[in-house]
């Protein structure tokens, strides 16, 4: 699976993690798989990338700043699962850009101490998407 997901970050950097999860009628939700991705290391290797697997370099010379309050493309693989999902069962996507921390009872980012309002776009001119592949039966 591979997350495009189009945001605007209000800091130099933003870390994005994705979450695919099966949620039951009732709300209650399986995590099934997640995806993560800092967004300066957005930069793709082509020739090693597939649609549905990324290649990112993960370099300095391969990383790029973000511009804040730009919209940015970013590209994010999520890890294969399988998954038949039951009646009344439907995908539910969760976008975040820290980790939960239950004993803490908040979130957290661990990662970078940063502070930032991030906005996701959808629509024509930002097209958010998750390409999600299906076994027929």
């Amino acid at each position: 699976m591979v997350l495009t997901l189009w945001a605007t970050i209000s800091a130099v950097d933003s870390d994005w993690l994705i979450w695919v999860c099966d949620e039951a009628a009732d709300g209650t939700r399986d995590i099934l798989t997640k995806g993560w991705l800092r967004g300066s290391h957005r930069a793709l290797d082509l020739e090693r990338s597939l649609p549905y697997r990324l290649w990112h370099p993960h370099t300095r010379k391969a990383g790029g700043e973000v511009e804040a309050g730009r919209p940015t493309e970013y590209l994010i693989e999520v890890l294969p699962t399988s998954n038949l999902f039951r009646t009344g069962h439907r995908l539910r996507l969760e976008v975040a850009s820290c980790d939960p921390i239950p004993l803490l009872g908040r979130w957290a980012n661990r990662g970078r101490l940063l502070a930032s309002t991030n906005t996701v776009h959808e629509g024509r001119d930002h097209p958010s998407r998750l390409l999600v592949p299906v076994v027929p039966r």
